[in-house]
Order: C-alpha cells, then sequence, then structure tokens
C-alpha cells in the first residue's frame, strides 16, 4: 500500500493500539457533527460507498469518497442554534458567577508545599493516563465484566500519552513568549513540536488547519466535527499549575489554549479544569472546589448543567457504580470521547473519591469511556490537593520519575524537573 492509501484506509477503520478499540474515524465525524446539530444526511448516504470501497481494498476510490464527505460536512446546514453561548473571551467573562477569590497561593522559589502539590499533580496525571489507558474507549459493562474494579495497573506503566503532550509545550510557549502568549502564539507551537499522527480528533484536525496557516479561533472550526470531544478538557491542567489559587488566571490561560481546537462546550471543559486544579492550591475540599469552578462555566451551558446534574446524582445515589449507570443512560448516545459524559465521570470521581488519591483514580478508570483521559484528570486534580508526599509509593514505584512524550526536542523528562520547570514559569507568571 502507497503512504495515501494507508492514510484513506487509516481514516475509515483503524484500532487503537492500547485498548485495542475499533474506530471508524469518517463516520465519527459524521456523528459528532450531527450530535453538534447539523443536519450531515448528504455526507450520511455516502457512507455505503465508503464501506464498499474499503472492502474492497479500493482504498483510491475510498480517497474521492472520504473528500466527498468532507465537502458534505462543511456545507451541512446548523439546525440549532446555539449563539446565546458565550464564544468569545469577554462574553465568557461575563457570563461568570463565581464569588470573590480566597488568598493566592504563593510560588515563591523556598516555597516547598507549592511545589509538592505541583509534584503531585505530574504525578497523579501520569498514574492516571497509564492506569485508564488500557481500558479507554472500552463501554463501562465491558470493564466491569472483564476487568472488575480497577484498582492497579493492568500492565506495565507507560507515561506517553497525548494528553500531557500539550502541556509540555504550554510551558515550553511561555519560556518563547512570555505570560503574554496567544493563541497563534501557542498554535505555531503546535506546529513546530508536534507530529500530525501523534494527534487526534480535534487535535489533529485543529493541526491540520495550522499546517494550512488557519491560526485560532479559525483552525477550531474549519473541518472540525470534534471541536465539543474532551481533547481540551484533557490538557488544562497546567495552567492551574501555573495560576495556583488564581482561578480568573487560570481560566484565561486555558481558554486562549482551548481555542486552538474547540469552541464552546468543548472550551469550557478546559476552563473547569483548570479552574478546579487552581483551586486546590488554597481550597481542602473536592465538592467546594467542584461549585467554585462551576462558577467560571457560563450558567446556561450544557457543560454545566452536566456538571450540576452530577453532583446532585451523587448524593441522591452515594455509589460511584449506581451513578455510573445514570450516566451510561443519560450520555449512552454519544462518543466515548464526547466531554460530557468524562466531564461527568470526573466530577463522580472526585465526589465519591473524596480527596483520596487511590479511592478517586480506581472509580474513574473502573468507568471505562476515555478513562485515561478521565483518570488523568482526577489524578493532577487530587495530586495537587494532597501533594506528592501524599500519593502512596505503589502508584509512583512503576512510574520511576520519568515522563515519556511525542514532543519534538522533550522526548524524556524526570518529574522533578517537570516540576520545577513548571514552578519557575509561575514565578515568571507572578512576576508579571
Amino acid at each position: 500500500m502507497t503512504h495515501a492509501e494507508k492514510q484513506a484506509a487509516a481514516m475509515w477503520q483503524d484500532v487503537m493500539p492500547m485498548s485495542g478499540i475499533v474506530e471508524n474515524r469518517m463516520i465519527e465525524c459524521v456523528d459528532a457533527l450531527e450530535k453538534r446539530g447539523y443536519d450531515v444526511s448528504e455526507a450520511r448516504q455516502l457512507i455505503p460507498r465508503g464501506w464498499e470501497a474499503y472492502n474492497s481494498g479500493d482504498y483510491w476510490a475510498l480517497q474521492k469518497v472520504i473528500a466527498m464527505m468532507w465537502e458534505a460536512l462543511r456545507r451541512a446546514p446548523k439546525m440549532v442554534n446555539d449563539d446565546h453561548l458565550p464564544d468569545t473571551w469577554d462574553e465568557l467573562k461575563r457570563s461568570w458567577t463565581a464569588v470573590a477569590g480566597r488568598e493566592i497561593c504563593s510560588v515563591d522559589a523556598g516555597n516547598q508545599a507549592y511545589r509538592d502539590k505541583v509534584y503531585g499533580a505530574w504525578y497523579g496525571k501520569c498514574i492516571g493516563c497509564a492506569l485508564g489507558d488500557p481500558s479507554a474507549g472500552w463501554p463501562s459493562a465491558k470493564v466491569r465484566k472483564e476487568r472488575g474494579r480497577v484498582t492497579d495497573y493492568l500492565q506495565k506503566p507507560d507515561t506517553r500519552n497525548d494528553d500531557i503532550n500539550y502541556q509540555i509545550i504550554v510551558l515550553h510557549c511561555i519560556e518563547e513568549h512570555g505570560p503574554g502568549f496567544t493563541s497563534r502564539d501557542l498554535g505555531y507551537e503546535w506546529v513546530q513540536h508536534l507530529e500530525l499522527d501523534q494527534t487526534y480528533t480535534a487535535e489533529r484536525r485543529a493541526l491540520e488547519n495550522l499546517h494550512r496557516g488557519l491560526i485560532p479561533p479559525y483552525s477550531a472550526r474549519e473541518n472540525n466535527p470534534f471541536s465539543d470531544w474532551i481533547g481540551a478538557q484533557m490538557r488544562g491542567e497546567v495552567h492551574g499549575l501555573i495560576a495556583p489559587g488564581r482561578p480568573e488566571l487560570a481560566a484565561e490561560l486555558a481558554y486562549k489554549d482551548a481555542i486552538i481546537s474547540h469552541v464552546k462546550e468543548g472550551v469550557y471543559g478546559e476552563v473547569f479544569n483548570s479552574v478546579m486544579v487552581s483551586l486546590a492550591f488554597v481550597m481542602g475540599d473536592v465538592s467546594e472546589i467542584i461549585s467554585r469552578a462551576l462558577g467560571y462555566v457560563p450558567r446556561n451551558s450544557e457543560f454545566a448543567s452536566v456538571v450540576r446534574s452530577t453532583v446532585a446524582k451523587c448524593k441522591e445515589r452515594g455509589r460511584w457504580e449506581d451513578v455510573l449507570d445514570w450516566i451510561d443512560q443519560t450520555y449512552g448516545d454519544l462518543h466515548w470521547i464526547h466531554t460530557f459524559p468524562n466531564a461527568a465521570i470526573v466530577v463522580m470521581s472526585l465526589l465519591l473519591g473524596g480527596g483520596d488519591f487511590s479511592e478517586s483514580v480506581s472509580i474513574a478508570a473502573s468507568c471505562g469511556w476515555d478513562c485515561d483521559c478521565s483518570t488523568g484528570q482526577v489524578g493532577a486534580t487530587v495530586g495537587a490537593l494532597i501533594g506528592e508526599r501524599a500519593i502512596p509509593a505503589r502508584w509512583k514505584e512503576s512510574i520511576a520519575g520519568r515522563l515519556d512524550t511525542d514532543v519534538i526536542g522533550f522526548a524524556s523528562i524526570e518529574l522533578g524537573r517537570l516540576t520545577d520547570w513548571t514552578c519557575d514559569v509561575a514565578r515568571r507568571i507572578a512576576r508579571g
């Protein structure tokens, strides 16, 4: 097969190496845009032709079908009006209902408590991603049947994960451009430091657009059906780490990051994630952190409704298995990478985990869906809350203090050095 044929075949059907989940990417594009309220009937009519070409091995014909589907998706009419939702930064700020903040966490060079929390967040992110990766894409019923409650690594942990790649680039971008970096600056850092083949869904579409000179926010909007999937939410922790106790700043940094690849609901996911981590430096109760972080999300958004409903179900049902049943029933028509069901799993795991690291990541990893992303987010948030020294040694031993990445120029980095780098960037931001 030629390179072009391989690309067409993989775009139609591909298998995730870690979890074995089969992905039908062009069909997912159609489904994703439909869920966003577009009439995709023209593109859907082309799917049988795509299967015919794929099954017969005629990948040149398949390329043609894929191109025709993209054309149909580009001009699909929108049937649902979401103009009421904030889109720009100023609109988003005006939607906030958050109450006044607390003390800003000190990030001076001698603050070992701050460093321990940053170290805990990076360890927690690596642990969570490695713990959830083997079950990513699995339905919750399949995880329950074949793996039960996930209380330990299912295989030798691998810290290489795209969730973390983007966060490394944020730190590098601030070194290059300063705290006032723009979305355009960060987008071009993606171009310089990421391979297309190591990006997925919304980020893949955005990076292709950036290569063509479409800068944010246009990079998120052109041929990108996945702009309310989890890709922005999964990469938000770093903004909370470098703006500890400054949720407004964390939200602003996260917004500049998110609009490279996402719009509206997808953007709100990253803002919420970053604010929770920022608040974990100055607040000690996960329920309070969730409640306060929700004030930085538009109240009339679907994302806010997901969070509120999940909090209510946790109080009503109490057991994570029962809340997961509700999540499956309520959001089961969405793709496993969509923001909403995974945000619900994150909130549930944090609330019912009660700040206990092992309990929290175990719940998230036992849920299926996009559980490397959700467990990574839970691990990072609780890690920032309790600090590295409070994370049980059994989780850290296999990670061995090292992060491997697919970021060009940053193939491997010690977590201690990554922590110091993060603290240095935070101090630079604090100086203004």
